[in-house]
This record gives C-alpha cells, sequence and structure tokens, in this order.
C-alpha cells in the first residue's frame, strides 16, 4: 500500500476484542475503537508490533464503516514468511496492539451517478468500508453503486453472504464475483476482473471507477477501462505491494 500521504494522526494501544478466521489464510481483526478516533472510509491505519525482538509496522485498510462505533477491522492475509504471517498466527482474541492513525486519501468522491469498485482478494476491505457507508447515505439511494471482485475459486471468497444480503437490501447496489480458477468451469464469471468491465459498467461519461489490489491487477484494470472510454481523471486506486 502506498503509505506516502499521511495526514495527522494519533498513536493508540487498543485490546484486540474479536478474532474471525474467513479461510485458512485470512483473519478479520476486530480491535477495540478509541472514544476518540475518527476516520474516512477508505483510510487505514499502521500497526505496530515486534517480530523476534523487532520493531514492525504495516499498513491495514480499515474494513469496517465510521458509523461503527464500537470496533474497527481489518482483513489480513498470512503470506509466507511475511510479517502479515506472524499477525495473522499470533495476534489472538484479549491481545493489545499499537496502531498510528487514521492515515492515507483514498476515499469516494461521490461525484458521479455510477460508482464503480474493483477489488481482488484482501483489496476490498476499503470498499466494504466504502459501499457500507454510501449506502447508509439516504442522500445515495439514487446513485448506482456496483461491486466487482475477484478470487482464485470459491474457497478464497470473502464477506460473500454480506454483499449478497446488501443486494437484497439495496435495489441499487449489485455485487459481481469473478473466479479465475473455478471448480465448477461453467461458472457464469470466470477469468479475471478486467475481463468483465465491459460488461458491468455502465455510462462511462457518468462514472467514477476506484480499483484496489496489487501493482499488476490496478495496471491492468486501470489500463482496461480507458481502453473502453473511461477518462483517466475518473479512476481513482490504491496499490499494495
Amino acid at each position: 500500500m502506498e503509505i506516502t500521504k499521511m495526514v495527522t494522526s494519533k498513536k493508540y494501544n487498543v485490546k484486540v476484542i474479536e478474532v474471525l478466521e474467513l479461510n485458512p489464510r485470512i483473519k478479520c481483526f476486530k480491535l477495540k475503537r478509541p472514544k476518540e478516533f475518527e476516520f474516512k472510509s477508505g483510510q487505514f491505519i499502521m500497526l505496530s508490533f515486534d517480530v523476534n525482538g523487532k520493531n514492525i509496522k504495516r499498513a491495514y485498510s480499515i474494513a469496517s464503516w465510521p458509523s461503527n462505533k464500537e470496533f474497527i477491522e481489518l482483513v489480513i492475509k498470512a503470506v509466507p514468511g511475511g510479517n502479515s504471517e506472524y499477525l495473522v498466527n499470533n495476534l489472538k482474541k484479549g491481545d493489545k496492539i499499537d496502531f498510528l492513525g487514521p492515515l492515507g486519501h483514498f476515499s469516494c468522491n461521490n461525484k458521479e451517478d455510477n460508482l464503480v469498485f474493483v477489488s481482488v482478494g484482501v483489496g476490498l476491505a476499503p470498499f466494504r468500508s466504502m459501499i457500507f457507508d454510501l449506502l447508509s447515505n439516504e442522500n445515495n439511494k439514487n446513485k448506482t453503486i456496483t461491486f466487482i471482485t475477484g478470487y482464485r475459486t470459491k474457497d478464497n471468497e470473502l464477506f460473500k453472504e454480506e454483499f449478497e444480503k446488501l443486494t437484497n437490501r439495496f435495489p441499487n447496489f449489485s455485487y459481481h464475483l469473478i473466479l479465475s480458477r473455478p471448480i465448477d468451469q461453467s461458472y457464469k464469471f470466470k477469468g479475471y476482473v478486467q475481463d468483465f468491465l465491459k460488461d458491468l459498467l455502465l455510462d462511462k461519461n457518468k462514472t467514477e471507477v476506484y480499483i484496489c489490489g496489487l501493482n499488476d491487477m490496478v495496471n491492468g484494470v486501470k489500463d482496461e477501462l480507458l481502453s473502453i472510454g473511461i477518462s483517466e481523471d475518473r479512476i481513482f486506486f490504491e496499490k499494495w505491494g
């Protein structure tokens, strides 16, 4: 994640109040939210922790939404040999951890009629925050909000039921799950997220697109958007790694 655009922030020491296993390599950590901690959907925090006597700092997008005053959520993937693997394997309910935040300027401008969010894997974290925030505001009920997210297989899906419930609750929200290696070869959306942009995007002249993921994914989606006529000033992204 790019961490060069930092804003005024504070240091906190908070308790882990719950840990949810989303799949064998990814966990959702719920951290007690300090009363004075305020953030915008799309921002991130910098965790600070020790590994073998060395202090490590890692940035993670906030996956919960600003109106949730009880806790903030982080979705962390255990990358083999990485410090995130240490967190996933060792950070437990009841532990205390330091963080600095809020940080970052990746947020939804919300200026167009159509808002499209595109992610792969844990890149959905800031969009989970943004989408819930947008849908909870009555002023956005006439906007079309589309979430396109990709995974390798069905076992890698994150918060699927949660987003499906949103599609039933909000007529202006749609959720499209793309699998690159589905077991069922007849699966409707088989491939990569950029393969379906042309079919799933609405009026290209009234659309903002937000992308989050690894460098290659972000670049591939951006190139495809430009090729189908989405102007660069309506494409926003956060790159990880």
